[in-house]
């Protein structure tokens, strides 16, 4: 089952940071996830 996206940035101002942070804490969960599974 896939992630539920409740905020989409858009790409202007200070959404441009909160964008990278989500990014970023998206590709460190899947990277736990795959790391946990084997």
């Amino acid at each position: 089952m896939g992630e539920r996206v409740y905020y989409n940035p858009v790409p202007r101002g200070l959404e441009i940071k909160l964008k990278e942070k989500l990014d970023r804490l998206r590709a460190q969960r899947e990277e736990a996830r795959a790391a946990k599974r084997g």
